[in-house]
């Protein structure tokens, strides 16, 4: 995930770790659970860190919790806006009370990151654990940056979210769960949105006057990331053992002129399908190429017009090269 988007040079630094930061940057109506979070989280060695990345040349903030060796997957938090009352120490705290999964590394970069900086940090901390899972928790108008790991086709949770742009085109289903707490909902939009394009999406209304106020919700938050979670495990597994591609011929090593070859092919994906005979000088006395839709297909080549010989069978399919030595006779 964000393997396949432009690769860009970047370093990191990590700084000292900030977990007293939370008595002066958490609002007054957090404090008692932030206050007892941290006793948790430092007890644990899951201390929140203040970082500082670089990439092409610039610099950027982000908060981070985990521990790199234990992690199993990576969480990405989108902040709704810079303030002196709710920063990224703050959110990165609320995550893991959501998430609750001392397992996984939660990243939560400044408001004002740019896309670029976002996919370094979050390739860097991707590429060094053995899990393809990269998931995001979006508040309010982090949905807009929240938009591009969508297309990327990461799974995620918006809450209270922002009318965004969702475009078509990501590489695979993804779970969403989009949970509105204002008045003006945008949350059905998105819905609809996401499930035209294929993915899995819930949808939960919890109105309240204030979107950052989330204490009182935090079992429900818990619920609806739950179900993003296990679902995004299971789309992965069925990605990982999906079926492949492939081609199978009733083809023996002897055949006389006229037998027509039987070729079963299976395409996971549709794509062009290419059959090939050659001589033994690579000379093609017979190339058709089709497009094949995604299932079950069967092919038939007449030997009518080949003439004595010893030939290859040269299929290519979905990036693979399948090769059969015969001969015809009469």
């Amino acid at each position: 995930m964000l393997g396949f988007l432009e690769p860009r040079k970047y370093e990191f630094e990590t700084s000292k770790s900030a977990c007293w930061h939370y008595y002066f940057c958490a609002p007054m109506r957090t404090l008692l659970i932030l206050s007892a979070l941290l006793v948790n989280l430092c007890g644990k060695g899951q201390s929140v860190l203040t970082n500082k990345g670089l990439c092409q040349g610039e610099s950027f903030s982000y908060a981070k919790r985990g521990t790199d060796s234990l992690a199993t997957h990576v969480i990405v938090g989108l902040l709704d806006s810079k303030s002196s009352s709710w920063n990224s120490i703050t959110w990165c705290s609320m995550i893991a009370q959501i998430t609750q999964q001392p397992e996984a590394i939660i990243l939560v970069p400044e408001p004002d990151v740019k896309e670029d900086h976002l996919v370094c940090l979050v390739t860097k901390y991707r590429d060094s654990i053995p899990s393809e899972r990269v998931q995001f928790v979006s508040l309010g108008g982090g949905a807009l940056m929240a938009s591009k790991l969508v297309n990327e086709g990461f799974s995620g949770m918006f809450i209270s979210p922002q009318l965004i742009p969702v475009s078509i085109g990501a590489p695979h289903e993804a779970a969403f769960a989009l949970c509105e707490t204002s008045d003006d909902s945008t949350v059905g939009f998105l819905v609809d949105s996401l499930s035209r394009d294929s993915h899995w999406a819930m949808k939960w209304d919890k109105p309240s006057q204030d979107i950052f106020y989330i204490d009182n919700y935090k079992s429900e938050y818990q619920l609806m990331y739950n179900w993003v979670d296990s679902l995004q495990s299971l789309l992965l597994d069925t990605m990982r053992s999906a079926p492949t591609s492939s081609a199978t011929t009733n083809l023996p090593e002897v055949i006389r002129q006229g037998t027509v070859i039987e070729i079963e092919v299976f395409m996971a994906l549709q794509g062009s399908f290419s059959c090939k005979i050659q001589s033994l000088s690579a000379e093609e006395v017979f190339s058709k190429e089709v497009f094949l839709g995604k299932g079950k297909h069967t092919l038939s080549v007449v030997t009518t017009e080949v003439e004595w010989g010893v030939y290859t069978l040269v299929l290519e399919f979905d990036g693979s090269i399948e090769k059969h030595k015969f001969m015809i006779r009469g």
